[in-house]
């Protein structure tokens, strides 16, 4: 089943489209796939669109796409924020992302504050792989 997987993936990653904006941030913008839209649109939820949601689904695309056939081997190439202003950013970008935060607080992860802002970051990521996962897996059957 991997090479199917990979081969839906490097289909649909030909759908996105890698932008930069006035700021100098890249933005993914997603053409013409009415079923990727809409499982685009269902895992943002209310909160559409978020670039770090649209970003976080193109990267798992994409590493499918080069060859990861595992949610295994899709989290090796995880890149969390390291700056404390993007993960700050991220973290008020959404609100249901505070949310994320007080979970994670509340289990007492981290040492610091970067680091507990990182485990919520890490959680919201896992959540959109496996989501992003199970539909590219839906797509071979």
């Amino acid at each position: 089943m991997s090479n199917k997987i990979n081969k839906v993936a490097s289909h649909l990653l030909e759908k996105f489209e890698v932008k930069t904006n006035a700021d100098g941030k890249e933005i993914i913008i997603c053409y013409g796939h009415k079923d990727l839209k809409n499982f685009i649109q269902k895992v943002h939820g209310e909160f559409f669109p978020d670039d770090f949601i649209y970003q976080t689904i193109y990267n798992c695309i994409e590493s499918v796409a080069n060859g990861s056939s595992t949610l295994f081997d899709i989290f090796e190439n995880v890149q969390l924020d390291k700056n404390i202003y993007d993960l700050v950013e991220w973290s008020v970008s959404n609100p249901l992302r505070i949310n994320r935060v007080n979970s994670v607080l509340a289990k007492c992860q981290g040492k610091n504050y970067v680091e507990l802002l990182n485990s919520a970051q890490c959680g919201e990521i896992g959540v959109i792989y496996l989501e992003t996962f199970d539909y590219l897996e839906s797509l071979t059957n």
